[in-house]
């Protein structure tokens, strides 16, 4: 007889007997047991397969996991733990321009790992690089208080607006361009202790400029220097005179401007029927020069040359005169006089290196330079380059070797484009070498990597990343 107590008490209290299990059927022998069927899983959706390829092929966004502790956190909030550096890049003004171009470049190729803020001085409405970077995406501030003025009283305003601004969106550091924005800048950081770079696109305190201004930016630059955290040159010779003021050597960078690749360029273009040509049936060469009407540039001395090589040959080059500025009208008037009547006077246009494959001669004639960007642009077109003999351009060009350098006279800037009048081998030689020197040696890839190593470097030193 069975014992009810069995299994029926409890060690820590009693409870009420279960009702015996009932007795299971006898086994059958494993011989005679039936295979069990494979089991059909559900077909799962197709379109689920195929989101899942194009996220793991990168081409569309991931499907945020329900399930997942990391569900909740915010894209800005994932950004913020990387500790993406933000920069706020400060330039004087907005109008094509080199510096313009180079702060363009820049914003392009660091783009996705560094997040920029960009402030700009003067009109809004004049203000091609802040279309430019609005298109990428990239926050603009426009600030028409700065002025292209040395007088402290008329650019105060604009460093209290800069300090306003560096209160309300902390950057982690600043990146000033050109030389009002550099003065703001400088001053502004001396408030907020953010650490300021200064690219110097050519310093003020040239010999070439009048005393007066030269003086006032020397003064301006040696008492901002103390307050510089790094400073970036564009050519050898603008740190040469950065050695002049008084900061360690050792925060001073050379890095030279850098523009974008485009596809392919062959520089032995076809010349167009309707383009002049010399007794011999050789083609006369079609010229371009793209600059601001305004100093240091030097358009009316082609504009002298042009009329000297017409008197020679006997008949006149065809030139491109791109960009604006406020000695335009003037310049025009110097053409009328000298009786110049193929010049395409464009204005400032946005395609720049489309009109460069048009010609097969770049012209640049000026009284200073830093590193001119458009150089840059011809090189990377393949074209044959004349330009004033500068100590800037000489870092971009040796002579002969990818391009000719003249002194500033109208009779040796005309006899220059008198020798490639009649040598069209040589305009291809010159070409084709100024097109390896830019692939070698002036891309954006390069320039961008060695600023955002100035980023890095800066950063550190500063700790500005631990800022709230």
């Amino acid at each position: 007889m069975k014992n009810l107590d069995d299994g029926t008490l409890s060690l820590f209290d009693d409870f009420p007997p279960a009702p015996e299990p009932p007795v299971a059927a006898p086994k059958k022998p494993r011989s005679k047991r039936k295979v069990a069927e494979p089991k059909i899983e559900p077909v799962a959706d197709p379109s689920v397969n195929v989101v899942t390829t194009l996220h793991m092929a990168g081409l569309v966004d991931p499907q945020r996991r329900r399930n997942s502790p990391w569900a909740g956190l915010d894209l800005s909030d994932l950004q913020a733990a990387a500790k993406v550096p933000h920069v706020m890049l400060v330039i004087t003004k907005g109008e094509a321009g080199g510096a313009q171009s180079h702060v363009l470049a820049l914003c392009q190729a660091l783009q996705a790992r560094v997040k920029f803020t960009v402030v700009i001085g003067g009109p809004v409405d004049a203000s091609v690089l802040g279309r430019e970077l609005t298109a990428l995406g990239i926050t603009v501030c426009p600030m028409p208080d700065m002025v292209e003025s040395l007088n402290p009283f008329k650019l105060w305003p604009a460093v209290q607006q800069l300090v306003n601004l560096i209160a309300a969106n902390p950057p982690d550091l600043i990146h000033a361009h050109s030389a009002i924005a550099g003065l703001a800048a400088r001053v502004a950081c001396r408030t907020t202790a953010r650490p300021v770079i200064y690219t110097v696109h050519g310093f003020g305190f040239k010999q070439e400029i009048p005393w007066i201004r030269r003086t006032v930016a020397l003064l301006a630059e040696r008492a901002l220097a103390y307050y510089t955290t790094q400073m970036i040159c564009v050519s050898k010779y603008e740190r040469e005179l950065a050695y002049n003021l008084p900061i360690d050597q050792r925060r001073v960078e050379v890095i030279a401007n850098g523009i974008a690749q485009l596809p392919t360029i062959d520089p032995s273009k076809d010349i167009s029927d309707e383009t002049p040509q010399l007794t011999n049936n050789a083609p006369l060469p079609r010229l371009i020069m793209v600059a601001r009407f305004k100093s240091p540039k030097r358009h009316d001395l082609l504009l002298q040359a042009l009329a000297k090589v017409r008197n020679t040959l006997g008949k006149e080059l065809t030139v491109t005169l791109a960009g604006d500025g406020p000695l335009r009208a003037q310049h025009q008037a110097l053409a009328k006089e000298l009786n110049l009547k193929n010049i395409t006077w464009t204005g400032d246009v946005s395609d720049v290196s489309e009109r460069l494959t048009q010609h097969e001669v770049f012209v640049l004639l000026s009284d200073h330079e830093g590193m001119p960007i458009t150089i840059l642009e011809a090189m990377r077109a393949g074209l044959c380059i004349l330009a004033s003999n500068l100590p800037g351009v000489r870092e971009q060009i040796i002579p002969n070797q990818e391009g000719l350098l003249v002194a500033n006279t109208p009779e040796a800037v005309a006899e220059q484009l008198l020798r490639l009048v009649h040598e069209p081998y040589l305009r291809k030689r010159l070409g084709r070498a100024a097109r390896e020197c830019f692939e070698s040696t002036f891309t954006s890839e390069k320039m961008s990597e060695q600023v955002m190593s100035v980023y890095q470097k800066c950063l550190r030193e500063d700790g500005a990343l631990s800022r709230p």
